[in-house]
């Protein structure tokens, strides 16, 4: 993982840290994973792999996460997408942090964590999960259900905040942390407005592919969908504005 991750876990009211119910709904979130080590010292705590060199912190803070921006970045999470859920209030989080130095894929070191994120937010009731990296707050039950289907493949929905744009007749779908978390590129994917369901379901199966083989499509490749559908990659600034680049790709 190129960089550090940190997530915060939003809760109502301080919640203590319970080690054996962190590694208990761990086990019975990822059923046949190896186990985990939970070390509390009061209010902060080591997370352990017994079959890795993963090593996550926990810290409870006593306070809402700051900035605001846990509320802000709602917006960018799938789960708020035609739901209408938002960030109920939250006075305390707990933050969880992996700094990225395991020798074990990207891909995998960051699944692991996203289950242990999964079980801390279930020990403590919480609210909401803001993934910072991804600039998305997630709902919890969307959160679990992702977390739990990461047996099946890389959980990019909690991954890759999603920024929803809507110009000319076409949409426009962009993705937020790729580069921080997996040294990939964000995606820009744009589509007709009637293929907006499409559009959704294209933009995470190619950020899945690029998760899976590591690896970012190169300028003027094809990506083939059907015998009658072959996207081709190009790289364009962000529409961002942050001066990066991103790889982008029509619906026709």
């Amino acid at each position: 993982m190129p960089y550090p991750v940190t997530v915060s876990v939003l809760t109502a009211g301080p919640r203590a840290i319970d080690a054996d119910a962190i590694a208990e709904r761990y086990a019975g979130l990822i059923p046949g994973a190896a186990g985990l080590w939970v070390e509390a010292d009061g209010n902060s705590a080591v997370i352990s792999s017994d079959d890795s060199d993963l090593r996550f912190s926990l810290a409870s803070m006593p306070q809402p996460a700051p900035d605001g921006a846990a509320e802000a970045h709602v917006r960018f999470s799938v789960s708020s997408f035609d739901t209408g859920w938002q960030l109920p209030p939250h006075d305390s989080h707990l933050v969880l942090a992996h700094a990225g130095d395991s020798a074990l894929p990207p891909d995998y070191a960051l699944t692991v964590f996203t289950a242990v994120v999964a079980a801390v937010a279930e020990t403590v009731n919480a609210v909401g999960i803001h993934w910072s990296a991804a600039q998305a707050t997630h709902a919890p039950a969307f959160f679990r259900e992702m977390a739990a289907g990461a047996t099946r493949g890389p959980p990019v929905m909690l991954w890759a905040g999603v920024e929803r744009a809507q110009r000319d007749g076409r949409i426009s779908l962009l993705s937020r942390g790729m580069p921080r978390q997996l040294g990939l590129p964000d995606l820009l994917l744009t589509a007709p407005e009637a293929r907006g369901d499409t559009a959704l379901a294209c933009f995470f199966d190619l950020l899945d592919y690029m998760i899976r083989r590591n690896q970012a499509l190169a300028d003027g490749e094809t990506v083939i969908r059907s015998v009658e559908e072959k996207l081709t990659v190009h790289y364009i600034a962000s529409p961002a504005g942050d001066g990066s680049r991103v790889m982008s790709v029509a619906l026709p």
